[in-house]
């Protein structure tokens, strides 16, 4: 499981090298959108009001990376 903090969670799996998105659960007044999800890369935008947490998880030479960003707009 992939920590977004107040957003929610993301869980994905790695079987054989490929990666799959199992879950994703959003905090209340948080709603998601899956950008990607193919076998080495996945990406999900957790979105409130002006609030985005990017969660990106990606096998690079083998390894997992987890990167989770949090940006805030002024729209």
């Amino acid at each position: 499981m992939i920590d977004a903090g107040a957003a929610g969670m993301v869980t994905v799996e790695v079987n054989n090298g490929v990666l799959t998105l199992v879950s994703v659960d959003q905090a209340e007044g948080w709603t998601y959108e899956v950008d990607k999800a193919d076998a080495t890369n996945i990406e999900v935008k957790f979105r409130n009001g002006t609030v985005e947490v990017e969660v990106e998880v990606e096998i690079e030479n083998g390894m997992l990376k987890i990167k989770v960003k949090t940006e805030t707009s002024n729209d």
